[in-house]
């Protein structure tokens, strides 16, 4: 089971690293078209890479989470899309960290939403040294592995349980 899941997600994770690609070449070479200052990574490219397959790791191992645990396709929006909302707004995306109340800034902690954000935001903004956002690195690979593993787990179970014609 884990072997056919793991095959099922490299197109994925690559796709994903594929996109990052794109939208860095799109600031790049795109915005510049229309009068926009052309985006530039600061520091090692390489850091930014491996943040981005941290990100894709996380990202992956929820879907497929939620995909082993949906029972339909309208569980599978409800558990996908509301989980994501949810990690998205107490991870600082819709609303800014730094505007929320204490307790909310504490528990932005949390979400997986938050450390890829950070990271990014250190290593682009702050100019932070990739050992300085290793923990979000470290922190998104846990999540991500943790739903791998519990996603295997649950898909070994079911296809012992499941009738299969």
């Amino acid at each position: 089971a884990a072997w056919l899941l793991l095959s099922k997600l490299l197109p994925y994770f690559l796709i994903n690293q594929l996109q990052f690609i794109g939208m860095i070449a799109l600031g790049r070479y795109v915005l510049p078209l229309f009068d926009v200052p052309a985006f530039t990574l600061q520091g090692p490219y390489w850091q930014y890479g491996l943040l981005s397959c941290a990100v894709s790791v996380s990202a992956l191992g929820y879907g497929l989470l939620v995909s082993v645990l949906a029972k339909s396709t309208e569980h599978a929006v409800v558990l996908g899309g509301g989980g994501i909302i949810l990690m998205a707004a107490i991870g600082g995306i819709m609303v800014p960290s730094h505007v929320m109340p204490q307790a909310m800034q504490t528990m932005t902690q949390i979400s997986p939403m938050h450390w890829a954000l950070k990271g990014f935001h250190d290593l682009l903004l702050n100019r932070y040294a990739f050992t300085q956002i290793l923990h979000h690195v470290y922190l998104l690979l846990l999540f991500g592995l943790a739903c791998l593993s519990m996603a295997t787990i649950l898909y070994a179970r079911q296809l012992k349980t499941q009738v299969r014609f």
